[in-house]
């Protein structure tokens, strides 16, 4: 919400859309890795049924040692908790990840030009407590199949807080 969208598909007139995905996560000690893929097809009002696709993989590597736990019985990560909260008096820094991300759409369809948009991020992140991580991010992305094609540059931080 904060930049303007660099791939879209636009209005679309449609009734239904059938999404089907896998997905899958390994965590080794301080590494994981992670990824998925999705298809999707639209059902739209005028017969016609665009397919789009989606990508990604993800991998970190926990500094500090952590490691990143799974809720098997929701088929999510679980919270960091770092081995030492951060605390100036008392030397904790919290718990230190570094992260990569390389992620692929593709918005265009026969009757579609949504465009297509690939993009490698990399950063840090900062579990400070089990309550607040701070992320800082960096990304180069292209954008190619919708104007104006080119590279963007992002850069991104933000303070995640949940009680």
């Amino acid at each position: 919400h904060l930049a303007p969208y660099v791939v879209d598909t636009g209005d679309m007139q449609a009734d239904g859309a059938l999404v089907v995905g896998v997905e899958a996560a390994w965590v080794n000690g301080p590494f994981s890795v992670q990824g998925e893929c999705l298809h999707s097809w639209v059902r739209e009002l005028d017969g016609r049924s665009p397919g789009f696709n989606g990508v990604y993989v993800s991998a970190s590597w926990f500094l500090t040692g952590e490691s990143r736990p799974y809720e098997r019985a929701e088929g999510v990560c679980g919270r960091v908790i770092p081995k030492r909260n951060f605390d100036w008096g008392c030397r904790g820094w919290g718990a230190w990840e570094l992260a990569a991300r390389y992620s692929f759409v593709d918005l265009n369809d026969a009757c579609v030009d949504g465009g297509r948009l690939a993009m490698l991020m990399v950063g840090a992140n900062w579990h400070l407590h089990p309550h607040v991580k701070w992320r800082f991010d960096y990304g180069l992305g292209h954008v190619s199949g919708h104007s104006p094609e080119g590279h963007l540059n992002v850069f991104e931080t933000r303070i995640e807080m949940d009680f």
